[in-house]
């Protein structure tokens, strides 16, 4: 095969084409799936059980779940670890 790596063989001018078209089509990445209102806020729960407030309210800044969502899911968490609200 290192006879195949020289410069001629890696950058002949017929092969630009197809390297670029191999380029286009390995650089798109596949779209994450945005999730749902449900699952942001299940995550959320799972982030505030295992990691704490600080990381909760990290997780919901950065997926922007409003005051409604984060009060729900830390009132769903003080009833099931039998807190009072």
């Amino acid at each position: 095969m290192a006879g195949n790596l020289r410069p001629v063989t890696l950058f002949a001018a017929d092969k630009f084409e197809g390297y670029l078209q191999e380029a286009r089509r390995n650089g798109k990445t596949k779209k994450k799936k945005k999730l749902s209102g449900i699952e942001l806020m299940a995550l959320g729960y799972d982030v505030l059980s295992k990691f704490g407030a600080r990381k909760f309210h990290e997780f919901c800044s950065a997926n922007g779940l409003n005051r409604l969502d984060i009060d729900a899911i830390t009132q769903k968490y003080d009833r099931e670890k039998g807190r009072s609200t």
